[in-house]
């Protein structure tokens, strides 16, 4: 195991062990991260409801397997917790605490064993009657419009026929 240094941003310098570390789809999508062989398998087996720990988000595409102690060779279930990337990001600089985490990862796993579903259109609840309302409020202004340049076009015929 060799230490290399990666310095992708003149901003900060990380030191990495080059055994562990690979490119995402072979391109460097998202950087590097290190593996963590088996926790997203442990974690589905744990954890059978995936969503994000603390948003709710269901698509298992946008969602990865958090080490709660930041420790990827500690794949006990209780270390493990599903969150979306933005929120694993978020999680990694210090923005929840791991007492938060796991209350809302049990939330989530007891809210689903009850057979409730996720809803995710609360956060579009008024998209619909807004776009409706919108469209209305344009058909009454282009009437309006049409009707004003009706009544300007025959006050103009008059003043010339005057």
């Amino acid at each position: 195991m060799t230490l290399q240094l990666f310095a992708p941003a003149l901003r900060y310098v990380r030191w990495f062990d080059v055994d562990r570390v690979h490119r995402r789809n072979g391109q460097g999508f998202g950087g590097f991260m290190t593996r963590a062989p088996g926790a997203r398998k442990i974690c589905k087996a744990h954890y059978p409801y995936m969503c994000c720990s603390i948003c709710g988000l269901s698509m298992e595409a946008v969602l990865d397997v958090a080490h709660l102690d930041q420790d990827p060779s500690n794949n006990n279930p209780d270390n493990l917790a599903w969150l979306c990337k933005t929120h694993h990001r978020m999680f990694d600089c210090g923005l929840y605490p791991v007492g938060g985490i796991k209350m809302l990862q049990e939330h989530w796993q007891q809210w689903h064993a009850k057979g409730a579903v996720a809803d995710h259109s609360i956060y579009m609840k008024d998209a619909g009657i807004k776009a409706a309302r919108t469209r209305k409020r344009k058909i009454a202004a282009k009437k309006a419009v049409a009707t004003r340049m009706a009544a300007t076009k025959t006050t103009l015929e008059k003043d010339d026929e005057i």
